[in-house]
């Protein structure tokens, strides 16, 4: 009786995510730094990337001293680099929001537009680096997808839930 009724629910669910699966979201991408990042602003993230669309945006979050350079490289199977594209520096101020004060930094940030497949399979695989030289020091950060659950990953555990739940209902009655 309890799956009579909960499958028709189930179902329209399912069909509720297929437009959602249709599109293509984007994937968003932290960086990670080898040993400690680049100093930034307090009230900034080190920085990271979005996907989409066939387009990468990058960024690097520092503090008020100017960096020498940006460069995106990619990790050949070598474990060489070869050079992608050079960054540009940029000096930008942040309005205050969230509770942090804002101020102003230097990033360095860099968009593509088109990124083909090959380059796309290498950024998912990691292999995508962003390397910033700043006070006589060069940090080596490395774009690194960040995990994100799907609609139908969360459909089913909700089905699980359910199932489990009416079983154990059904044993402790």
């Amino acid at each position: 009786m309890f799956m009579k009724r909960i499958l028709p629910l189930l179902v329209l669910a399912l069909i509720g995510t297929l437009p959602a699966w249709s599109q293509e979201p984007p994937i968003y991408f932290n960086i990670i730094f080898a040993s400690n990042a680049p100093p930034h602003a307090a009230f900034l993230p080190p920085g990271g990337g979005t996907l989409e669309n066939n387009s990468f945006s990058a960024i690097v979050y520092l503090d008020n001293t100017a960096p020498v350079s940006g460069q995106i490289f990619e990790r050949q199977n070598d474990n060489s680099f070869q050079s992608i594209s050079p960054m540009n520096i940029v000096f930008a101020a942040y309005p205050p929001q969230g509770g942090n004060p804002g101020g102003s930094a230097y990033d360095v940030e860099k968009s593509f537009l088109p990124v083909n497949d090959l380059q796309i399979q290498n950024l998912l695989a990691g292999k995508w680096y962003a390397e910033v030289v700043l006070g006589g020091n060069t940090y080596l950060g490395e774009f690194v997808v960040v995990p994100e659950v799907s609609s139908a990953t969360l459909l089913i555990c909700g089905a699980a839930l359910l199932l489990a739940g009416h079983r154990f209902r059904r044993h402790h009655a």
